[in-house]
């Protein structure tokens, strides 16, 4: 599910994700964002994965990363905040958090709602 909410600074996207997340699921998400001209160039995410398990594995987090690449260079900066709970889906986020290269692509992961939005509001 996707939502768009409009706060004080603007627009937060809210992305619910399923339970189970594959990697086709986590492609099309980035995919949206590429085509989107809609949002702003100055994106926030707010992505709740509390409920979710990864079903892909390590080694399609290259092929993740590299359509991040694709989606960054269509912003000025998006700030995507993950809340998780299941330590393997904290983990993936963690490894492609390390491996991307993009200064204007900035993931951070959190386990309280509180954390990501004091995060996704900081300047």
């Amino acid at each position: 599910m996707i939502e768009k909410i409009q706060d004080k600074d603007g627009m937060i996207l809210h992305i619910k994700s399923s339970s189970i997340v594959y990697l086709e699921n986590m492609l099309n998400g980035l995919e949206y964002l590429k085509r989107d001209k809609t949002l702003p160039r100055n994106l926030r995410i707010f992505e709740d994965a509390t409920n979710a398990e990864v079903a892909f594995s390590i080694s399609d987090i290259d092929l993740l990363i590299k359509k991040m690449h694709e989606v960054a260079q269509e912003y000025n900066m998006i700030r995507h905040a993950v809340l998780h709970h299941s330590p393997k889906s904290t983990a993936y986020a963690i490894l492609i958090k390390q491996r991307k290269h993009e200064n204007n692509y900035l993931i951070g992961i959190f386990s309280t709602k509180k954390g990501a939005h004091l995060w996704l509001n900081t300047k």
